[in-house]
């Protein structure tokens, strides 16, 4: 189903369609009946108008005050034992901000496929750049992901039937004396403390992690252009270390132990880091160039850069790459303008999906 904007053109004469849209673009939940047999609460008695050009005669039965002998009107269930279900009439599961490691245990059997488990790092990134990129995923057909995310929008999410799991002191990132800081630099040094620890939380827990971030876009599904090896990393390789876009890591007792030292190395390091430095990627390269965990290379084929694959389209090129890998975060405007001309900005001005895609 592909909204449209063909009822804007009517005006006020019809209702229904702007009352899904609303419904749509905030992530609500209408309340629907069925009594069976044509009954109803209300009743349109289809007299001639707007909508109708002959009289037709009313749609339904109308329920009267007193109910019927099998309908009792004042028996509901609660609120929370109603099931929910989206657009494509596949059930949506109610759900709350991960905030404990306890929470995270209790989530992740819903959330694992073969055993992995796809973190999706959106610290840092503008919230209309994590709806478009929800937008892209769910248009692949993935459904089981966890999103790392802090900031006002994360309830939000959690209510849409997201999983998420929320940064606050619940790590031990956030309990270093530093992280009152708002330098840029700080906080990005928070963000990929807070990352490697939520990663080994996953490991302890028994499971693989499939690392990525909202500014690598999933134009295609990766995993198609990914054989199965036995190496304990995996990772796209560039000059500064391992690409974070996409980096595996299997749930060994020699990746938790890397992830523990990746932290204590980006800890140790706040007062002394450069723009190389405090990135996530170089550090965890650094540490495994010096253990003995065996790591395997990616093909860069699997990964462009967007302003690359922006230029080719414009001199008529054809790049195709199943992921894409966007600029720093400097110029909004500019991202989303790429996005536009490449045909992957799938959100309206009220950061809605322009399109709901249902899989089987």
């Amino acid at each position: 189903m592909v909204t449209t904007g063909w009822y804007s053109k009517l005006g006020e004469k019809i209702w229904t369609p702007w009352f899904i849209k609303f419904v749509h673009s905030r992530g609500y939940f209408n309340l629907y009946t069925n009594f069976l047999n044509e009954r109803a609460l209300s009743v349109s008695y289809r007299d001639v108008g707007v909508n109708s050009r002959r009289k037709s005669g009313p749609d339904s039965r109308l329920i009267d005050f007193n109910g019927t002998s099998d309908i009792n009107l004042w028996e509901m269930k609660p609120l929370k034992e109603l099931k929910r279900y989206d657009y494509c009439f596949q059930e949506v599961s109610l759900r709350k901000p991960v905030t404990t490691h306890s929470e995270l245990k209790k989530i992740l059997p819903s959330l694992h496929v073969g055993g992995e488990v796809i973190l999706v790092n959106t610290l840092g990134l503008p919230e209309v750049l994590v709806r478009n990129w929800l937008c892209c995923i769910c248009k692949l057909g993935f459904k089981h992901y966890l999103l790392l995310a802090e900031g006002k929008f994360v309830k939000d999410l959690s209510r849409r039937g997201h999983a998420v799991i929320q940064t606050n002191s619940s790590t031990g990132a956030a309990n270093t004396d530093f992280m009152g800081t708002q330098h840029e630099d700080f906080q990005m040094v928070k963000w990929d403390l807070v990352t490697v620890e939520v990663v080994r939380w996953i490991l302890q827990l028994g499971y693989n992690v499939w690392l990525t971030n909202v500014d690598t876009l999933w134009v295609e599904d990766p995993f198609n252009h990914i054989s199965g090896d036995d190496a304990h990393i995996l990772g796209i390789k560039d000059k500064d270390g391992l690409m974070t876009g996409l980096v595996y890591f299997r749930g060994s007792d020699k990746v938790i132990e890397l992830c523990k030292n990746v932290w204590r190395e980006i800890l140790g390091r706040v007062e002394s880091f450069n723009n190389r430095q405090h990135r996530l990627g170089f550090h965890l390269w650094q540490h495994i160039t010096k253990s003995r965990i065996k790591v395997k290379i990616l093909s860069r084929s699997l990964i462009a850069d967007m302003l690359t694959v922006v230029r080719a389209q414009k001199n008529n090129l054809t790049v195709k790459y199943p992921l894409l890998s966007g600029p720093e975060i400097n110029n909004l405007q500019m991202v989303v303008h790429n996005l536009k001309v490449l045909g992957l900005w799938m959100v309206d001005e009220e950061f809605a999906c322009t399109g709901i895609f249902c899989h089987a």
